[in-house]
């Protein structure tokens, strides 16, 4: 009785492995008290680097000796050559080429498959190329489908399908309608969906910073007639602009997919690119004046084509190149990814890779590292601070941890101002975003979806929200600004609350009309409210009250935007990004800092992700979860600690495999499982430290498998309750191979049954960096979604 009372006082203390505890569902009877329920309301990826051929000639038909080059991240966007690229190889060998005209910012891209346009397209600019306008680099890819052209037969003496399309699943269109053929799989495709094909890869690398991507494919149709296919399910107004420059020609016709989603255009919608499919039918007579005429018109009118949403709300449609740019740049990998931005006085306050960072406004230098993972704050480990605020004379750090650091600027001291991490009452708590407005403080919950506002008198409670995945929040005044993702899918929300004494409303004056995709930041004043969405592609200005739209901006380079901070008079403006920083309104000029610190592990950039791509989701028929808490970067609170992967839920025994080939580098075939007295030194252990060592997460993993990928990736495979026959260490497995079955191992749970709270608990590391380190929730779960995107 004693030992079964000993362990039951365990369990009661202790979260199950190193995964979540918590089953799926929640209820909101957990709230911290509540004020006032509200009620709810009714496109990049920087491209690898560039391979140069070396001539302008075509490739040979016969495939090349040497492999497929590797790509490595690039650390700013596509530059403008004037020379030809290979994009890659396809699976038989031949090579995916794409030329260029012009030099300007503005990526155009057209893409042929199965038909001559593109070529004769690119052989008449090269002849004219004054008729490419200097803000524009034209790139033609003359056959998407290499293999194909070169056999110039739908199919090989096998019947296999030769033709490629770049269809996929993930289109992020509700309700997906297009589905695999399993009778018709080209060899070295990937497998049943077109997007693991290498060519789509390629393409989708490509074309991640362009603007505009015009797609001829020659199909079957029953007119002889061309016709021009925008998106299929967002109806994104560029996409219509664009169809409708190349109708107006007068020799073609629109015609949309008939509802059904899952196409290239309906991809490059959701990447915020200007997109179109030419469906070409080989029984059109040749009409090169119309279509010459169609490309020309795109090329003169891209700003009519890229604004079309701002232009449809009668908003204005601004290039940020033209808006007055003073441009700070660093040396490579001293800004990997900024997450928050914050001024005070002089000194820009900057949140990037896990440390906060000040610059000197008046004297541009290097950044000064104020705060980092690993330094201690008042007796407390700082693990990952995941966003910062200006808050009266003083900057406040939310640590993923649900701590909330304040740095007191006139004693150049921190202090630990709220604590969650030994808070055993809210152990499911994940707060993801922080404001400040006075003496006001507002955190973002996003695993019982609430505000929490809390004062510095004591005064502390909190009004819940609808469930979306929360991004981020802002306050001005009495107002704060709630900026959220649907579900399933990359439409943003922006709502507005309204603060009067203790009681909160939910504004329902505010009414944004413009369509909000992949949202990433919202920074609110007196008089305006900027939102960056489009993945950072694009800049939004708004009205407080109402949400009318005021301003679209955009680059013409497509240089990702990542974090902004708007004075409150709107005055001033400042983003950054990949290792820049741009304030708006100012005299042009361009000024170079002096190298500083740099980052070294590069996992949360873009640019890196762009090459993991065509992995699997190591469960066969799994998605990835729906809540934040099982995702890479939430909280542990029952050791002190961050989750470092993903949870998949299944039954016991369900068999685990290889997400990508490489070799086993560790296998815990000898694994002892873990007992009573392991678990509670671990458990005394992090009590006494404030955090989970190394080791003893470790052992909270239980029975492992490590994988080496290409370019030093691993992947861990924990809580399994076998390891299959022959994985051990030196083995090379191959993508999709089983490696071991669905457990509980080194959990608390595993003292009570094999079976209680098994999961696969997945990981992803580069070096001592996870997957999902130094990145906002809403970005996890997009780049682990690019990442399986080929199943």
């Amino acid at each position: 009785m004693k030992s079964r009372y000993l362990l039951g006082l365990l369990l009661a203390a202790l979260f199950w492995g190193v995964g979540c505890r918590h089953s799926p569902a929640t209820t909101r009877s957990q709230f911290p008290p509540i004020l006032s329920p509200a009620a709810s309301p009714t496109a990049t990826l920087l491209p690898p680097a560039l391979t140069r051929l070396p001539t302008r000639t075509p490739p040979p038909p016969t495939p090349p000796a040497t492999p497929p080059p590797t790509f490595t991240p690039s650390p700013s966007p596509t530059p403008t050559p004037a020379f030809d690229i290979a994009l890659g190889l396809s699976p038989a060998g031949n090579p995916l080429t794409a030329h260029v005209v012009g030099e300007g910012p503005l990526k155009v891209v057209i893409v042929g498959q199965g038909t001559d346009l593109p070529a004769r397209l690119l052989d008449h600019f090269r002849a004219h190329p004054r008729q490419v306008p200097p803000t524009i680099s034209l790139w033609i890819v003359p056959e998407f489908n290499p293999d194909g052209a070169v056999s110039g037969q739908h199919v090989n003496a096998a019947g296999v399908d030769l033709y490629r399309n770049a269809d996929t699943r993930d289109d992020h269109c509700g309700g997906n309608t297009w589905t695999p053929d399993p009778d018709r799989l080209p060899a070295g495709s990937g497998g049943a969906y077109p997007f693991s094909a290498p060519e789509s890869q390629a393409l989708r690398r490509f074309v991640a910073d362009a603007g505009i991507v015009l797609f001829y494919q020659q199909v079957t149709l029953y007119s002889d007639v061309a016709q021009v296919s925008p998106d299929s399910c967002r109806q994104f107004a560029p996409n219509a602009a664009l169809a409708s420059l190349l109708t107006g020609t007068g020799h073609y016709a629109s015609a949309p997919d008939y509802g059904l989603s899952g196409n290239w255009v309906d991809y490059l919608s959701a990447q915020g690119i200007a997109g179109v499919r030419v469906k070409i039918p080989p029984t059109r007579p040749d009409d090169w004046a119309s279509d010459l005429l169609g490309v020309q018109r795109v090329l003169a009118l891209v700003d009519d084509i890229v604004g079309a949403e701002a232009a449809n709300q009668g908003a204005s449609f601004v290039w940020l190149e033209d808006a007055g740019i003073n441009e700070w740049q660093f040396a490579p990998r001293t800004l990997i990814h900024p997450l928050a931005l914050a001024v005070l006085e002089n000194t820009l306050y900057l949140l990037d890779s896990g440390r906060v960072l000040a610059l000197d406004l008046d004297t541009p230098a290097p950044p000064r590292i104020l705060l980092a993972p690993g330094d201690q704050v008042e007796n407390t480990r700082v693990l990952e601070p995941l966003d910062l605020a200006a808050a009266g004379p003083d900057v406040l750090v939310l640590d993923r941890a649900g701590d909330v650091y304040r740095y007191d600027r006139r004693a150049v001291a921190w202090h630990l101002e709220r604590s969650d991490r030994h808070n055993e009452a809210e152990l499911s708590d994940y707060f993801v975003a922080l404001a400040a407005n006075a003496d006001t403080r507002f955190l973002l919950e996003s695993n019982y979806e609430y505000i929490r506002r809390y004062q510095a008198d004591g005064f502390d409670a909190a009004w819940l929200i609808p469930d979306n995945h929360d991004v981020d929040l802002d306050a001005a005044g009495e107002a704060v600004y709630l900026l959220s993702q649907e579900k399933d899918d990359i439409a943003g929300r922006l709502l507005r609350y309204q603060l009067a004494g203790a009681d909160v409303s939910l504004s329902r004056a505010f009414r944004p009309a413009v369509t909000l995709l992949r949202p990433r930041q919202v920074a609110a004043t007196a008089t305006t409210v900027y939102v960056l969405d489009e993945g950072g592609r694009r800049l939004l200005s708004l009205d407080p009250a109402q949400g009318q739209l005021q301003t679209v901006w955009q680059r013409r380079d497509a240089r990702p935007m990542t974090a902004l901070w708007a004075d409150a008079a709107g005055g001033r403006l400042i983003v950054a990004g990949r290792d820049r920083l741009w304030f708006y309104g100012m005299p042009a000029e361009t000024t170079n800092i002096q190298p500083g610190a740099t980052v070294t592990e590069t996992l949360h950039d873009a640019g890196f992700l762009a090459q993991m791509n065509g992995w699997l989701i190591p469960i066969g028929g799994s998605d990835l979860p729906a809540r934040d808490l099982q995702m890479p970067g939430a909280p542990r609170h029952y050791r002190l600690g961050i989750h470092e992967g993903v949870d998949f839920y299944w039954q016991p025994g369900t068999l685990v495999r290889a997400a990508a080939s490489g070799r086993v580098i560790r296998a815990m075939t000898d694994y002892v499982p873990a007992g009573y007295a392991e678990l509670t030194a671990w458990r005394a252990e992090t009590l006494q430290l404030g955090y989970t060592s190394a080791a003893a997460l470790d052992g909270y993993r239980g029975q492992q498998v490590w994988i080496e990928h290409e370019n030093g990736l691993v992947t861990r495979y924990a809580h399994l309750s076998q390891i299959a026959p022959g994985i051990e260490m030196g083995v090379t497995v191959t993508r999709g191979q089983v490696i071991g079955a669905v457990g509980n191992s080194g959990s608390p749970a595993s003292l009570i049954s094999p079976e209680e709270d098994a999961h696969l608990h997945f990981e992803v590391w580069l070096g001592d960096q996870y997957l999902g380190q130094f990145l906002r929730p809403v970005e996890i779960r997009e780049w682990l979604r690019t990442i399986f995107m080929a199943q």
